[in-house]
């Protein structure tokens, strides 16, 4: 007898109900990509923000059977890590160039505890949770989840793309060494290495705010220096 083989829609619907993941935050991914599935409008702020926050899966399990389900329909699946500290023009620009190279992009955010492993006790300046929900607003990205497997002396220990097994890894220049980039390529079938895409960068803008901030501070210093020296020789 003759079997007409399932459309990639069917074979992906046919994954959801198999796993139970049918939920919201699939279809309207589904919409995003290939076909049109009806949905109400939305028009309330709590609303958007409620099916926008599905978008974000700290559980890597969870993650990895929405990502199966995905792949089962040929789709390509491309991850990226990072801090996201402070969202500026180089960070869209990256993930826009990341997007590029598949059709699903899941974002992970280094948590609180592992940035401040690798950059001090003073960052990150955003917290991980508002951090994450910046992140699923942005066009590019379909998934968002926490990086938090971070050994005492920063180094990522890569649990989120051995869950996933992505297609595609993409990094930015000069952020991993070579040594690292071997390990990340025995996780996915290939890693892109982008270049930064603006001269903005968080570390930089921090820098000059503070700089900024203590020019304006010692002149404050200065001149109440001065008032007092007034008062003390009788000037005033």
């Amino acid at each position: 007898m003759y079997s007409k083989k399932k459309s990639p829609k069917r074979r992906f619907l046919f994954y959801c109900k198999k796993n139970f993941i049918i939920e919201n935050g699939i279809f309207l991914l589904y919409n995003r990509t290939k076909f049109i599935i009806k949905i109400k409008a939305m028009t309330k702020t709590d609303e958007i923000i409620e099916k926008t926050n599905k978008k974000i899966i700290k559980d890597y399990e969870v993650l990895r059977k929405v990502v199966d389900g995905l792949s089962a329909a040929n789709h390509k699946i491309v991850v990226t890590i990072g801090s996201w500290d402070m969202l500026h023009i180089g960070h869209v620009r990256y993930l826009t160039n990341a997007k590029s190279h598949g059709d699903i992009l899941i974002v992970g955010a280094d948590s609180d505890r592992s940035i401040k492993l690798y950059k001090g006790e003073e960052r990150p300046i955003i917290p991980e949770d508002e951090r994450l929900e910046m992140l699923v607003y942005q066009l590019p990205v379909d998934f968002a989840t926490l990086i938090d497997d971070v050994d005492d002396s920063g180094a990522w220990q890569y649990e989120l793309i051995k869950a996933l097994k992505p297609d595609v890894f993409v990094a930015v220049e000069d952020s991993y060494p070579e040594s690292q980039l071997n390990d990340i390529r025995q996780y996915c079938k290939e890693v892109v290495v982008l270049p930064r895409q603006a001269r903005t960068s968080t570390s930089a803008t921090i820098e000059k705010a503070v700089k900024i901030r203590g020019v304006k501070a010692l002149k404050e210093l200065q001149a109440a220096l001065k008032n007092v020296g007034d008062i003390l020789e009788g000037k005033k």
